[in-house]
């Protein structure tokens, strides 16, 4: 395979990072929804505040999760961030095979599958599973190294941001970090592509977000870390 352009790496820095937003969101907002279920005022201003998303305190609970799970027209919404995986997906075809990216499509039909209540919380475990099963196709497939680790990039790029905007523990986040600078080490000539903008504008909302500067600075400087 030749040298990877701008757009295909944008495009595979996008995947990992829509799949991954898809699977640990939901992970958080189910663990926020368990703890709001024998409550009788649910609260959920704190998920949402942390995943930028307005919410009206007098929504009801349906309009809320219809709105977070499946309104297409908020960026922020499961459903938007599935179908831009898709999209990506679709595009990437020639690299991943289209095995690999049949995942994507079932995690896309689950999730629209889940607007049924009755099925929502069995359609929501399919649709962690259909993305845990693309990324094990991709890590155990014979594509090129650098395309599956621009993937992998892009997944823990998005796992450290979701990470710091829930305000997770320090470990949890440098372990993250640990993992985005092994597949940064698979990447060909990484200081051609759009990635070190990425860690710079990463490294600075970490630091934001009340993490100590020595994370940040880590972060800022995978992209001159050498190659292993």
């Amino acid at each position: 395979m030749g040298p990877i352009t701008l757009s295909k790496a944008d495009e595979m820095l996008w995947l990992g990072r829509y799949t991954e937003r898809v699977y640990t969101t939901l992970r958080e907002f189910f663990e926020t929804y368990d703890g709001n279920v024998d409550l009788e005022v649910k609260d959920f201003s704190e998920f949402c505040a942390a995943c930028d998303m307005p919410v009206s305190p007098h929504a009801r609970v349906d309009e809320f999760l219809y709105d977070f799970l499946y309104d297409r027209e908020n960026p922020v919404s499961m459903c938007a961030a599935m179908r831009a995986a898709f999209g990506d997906a679709m595009l990437l075809r020639p690299e991943l095979g289209t095995e690999t990216i049949s995942y994507v499509e079932l995690a896309l039909i689950n999730l629209r599958r889940s607007k049924e209540p009755g099925l929502r919380l069995v359609q929501h475990r399919s649709v962690g599973d259909d993305i845990l099963a693309f990324w094990g196709s991709i890590e155990n497939g014979c594509g090129d190294r650098s395309v599956k680790a621009l993937v992998f990039v892009g997944k823990y790029v998005e796992r450290i941001e979701l990470l710091s905007r829930f305000g997770k523990p320090d470990r949890e986040l440098a372990g993250a970090v640990d993992k985005l600078a092994l597949y940064l080490s698979f990447v060909e000539s990484p200081e051609c592509l759009p990635i070190a903008q990425v860690l710079e504008e990463l490294a600075t909302r970490v630091c934001e977000r009340g993490y100590g500067v020595p994370l940040g600075d880590r972060i800022r400087g995978l992209i001159q870390e050498p190659a292993a």
